[in-house]
């Protein structure tokens, strides 16, 4: 078997199964089991495997049949830019999420700023803020002990580990007399009633309780909406994605709960995604 020939093979085996991504799934597992870039591929189509080599890909390709998402497999996912190990313990970052990262780093009123993380899971959008904004320091919690040793593991691999306390902790239950210039999170926030939308690969591998919510998916906002203003500063900000629906929804708990909505910011396909709120006018 050649490269080619082992490309399809494996995006055919994908196509069985509806696998959208057949043919980029296949190049991406290749280059894994050769540990060679994309641009080998390419240019040596002809090239022979070796039995170590073809038996190491078909094992990837086996798991990957089973709809166990690339990222668990490889390992690692790109968010905004940079590569971040995963596991799954850990959500995988998503495009959207990206958003989040813009509005803060184009809001950020401090050079120096301090942010909270709540719920961390892979750490990649604390510590992409931690590296955009050179100054800032970081504290991220998680409920999960394993998602913050992936947490752990990211801010060594993007040395930033220096900069990013990391807390065992639900919600704030264990951030102690601090305050933030920032909050952020990406809670869960997926009803019961919305798995149906819901990707079969994110409901047979991903780890529901970073996913779903109850109360219609709001409980987390409720939650944070709740404590928050005890850790933001007077003149924080504090910005959450959110449900592809629920903008009105989260403005009123929060409104409510005395916070100023600011704004509202849209993903790329035009979902409103990520809200920001501040404790003053």
């Amino acid at each position: 078997m050649n490269i080619n020939e082992a490309l399809l093979h494996a995006s055919a085996q994908f196509k069985k199964v509806n696998i959208v991504s057949a043919l980029l799934d296949a190049r991406l597992l290749l280059a894994c089991a050769l540990d060679k870039s994309h641009e080998y591929l390419l240019l040596n189509p002809d090239k022979i495997l070796t039995i170590d080599e073809q038996e190491r890909f078909l094992e990837l390709v086996d798991v990957r049949y089973t709809h166990k998402p690339l990222a668990y497999i490889l390992g690692y996912k790109e968010f905004y830019g940079r590569n971040f190990k995963l596991n799954d313990n850990v959500l995988i970052p998503r495009p959207d999420t990206e958003v989040l990262i813009d509005v803060v780093v184009s809001n950020v009123a401090v050079p120096n700023p301090r942010i909270l993380e709540l719920g961390c899971g892979s750490g990649c959008i604390v510590i992409s803020l931690l590296l955009e904004i050179p100054k800032a320091y970081g504290v991220a919690c998680d409920i999960s002990k394993d998602a913050l040793s992936v947490t752990s593991e990211n801010s060594i691999f993007r040395n930033v580990e220096r900069r990013l306390e990391i807390i065992n902790s639900n919600w704030f239950d264990n951030i102690k007399d601090q305050k933030f210039d920032i909050i952020v999170s990406n809670p869960p926030y997926i009803a019961e009633s919305e798995k149906s939308l819901v990707s079969r690969e994110t409901i047979l591998f991903e780890p529901h309780l970073a996913l779903f919510a109850d109360d219609a998916g709001l409980a987390a906002y409720k939650i944070i909406a709740s404590q928050a203003s005890k850790f933001l500063k007077n003149d924080g900000m504090l910005v959450l994605e959110i449900g592809f629906n629920q903008l009105e929804a989260v403005k009123q708990i929060f409104v409510t709960s005395g916070f100023t909505f600011k704004n509202s910011h849209k993903d790329i396909n035009n979902h409103d995604r990520v809200v920001a709120f501040t404790l003053c006018d």
